[in-house]
């Protein structure tokens, strides 16, 4: 397998698709920019902050990352997909009216972060997700909104922290299948003057299991 020197910047136009099988390497980071698909297949040595400003980034089955602790910024409209790959930084990921999302294969992230906008969304609908915080300040403004947020449908999670409308808004989590294992405090914000805060609920066949040695455990199923 080759390994290709990739340019800090990456542009894609509207519906174009790029595989990249070969190992990339750098360490001025990458910019995603476009609203194409760029497709990584191979494992990857790149180091840097990761911005997907554009489009969607898919880690592919093969395909990894492991940015250190690098920030990781994913922009209006745009998606970071795990599909069979492999993605790991214990630095922050900030989503802005922007997706997470794991299909299958493996995350591990220091923190997630919706900033103060609409529909910022973490999502693991198979795989495995490991995070050390997970902050849903505000991924709606009129209404608890459980389309966007902290979502689980399949697979495997895990959090130490969970917060839930914590900007004085609405912050949602919303789990539909797999499993959520929370193994320290869950925060559901409330603002007494408007009735916004956080909202979670449980459906399906899900499970949430809280272990947190302090405020005691539970399992919800």
């Amino acid at each position: 397998m080759g390994r290709r020197l990739l340019s800090p910047s990456t542009h894609l136009a509207s519906g174009a698709s790029t595989t990249i099988g070969a190992a990339l390497v750098g360490n001025g980071g990458l910019n995603k920019a476009g609203a194409g698909t760029l497709v990584l297949s191979a494992p990857n040595s790149l180091v840097g902050v990761l911005n997907v400003n554009g489009g969607t980034l898919q880690l592919a089955s093969g395909g990894s990352l492991n940015l250190g602790n690098s920030a990781v910024n994913t922009a209006l409209n745009a998606r970071l997909s795990i599909a069979g790959g492999s993605f790991t930084t214990t630095g922050l990921v900030s989503a802005t009216t922007s997706q997470f999302v794991i299909d299958s294969g493996t995350a591990a992230l220091g923190s997630f972060r919706t900033n103060s906008d609409f529909s910022g969304t973490l999502r693991i609908n198979g795989g495995t997700l490991t995070v050390g915080d997970v902050n849903i300040r505000r991924n709606a403004g009129a209404s608890a909104d459980f389309a966007s947020g902290f979502i689980v449908t399949g697979g495997t999670a895990s959090a130490t922290t969970i917060g839930l409308g914590t900007q004085n808004s609405f912050g949602s989590m919303s789990l539909e299948g797999g499993s959520l294992t929370a193994t320290g405090p869950i925060t559901i914000a409330n603002q007494a003057t408007s009735g916004r805060g956080g909202s979670m609920r449980v459906l399906n066949n899900a499970t949430f299991t809280s272990t947190d040695p302090t405020l005691g455990s539970f399992d919800v199923s």
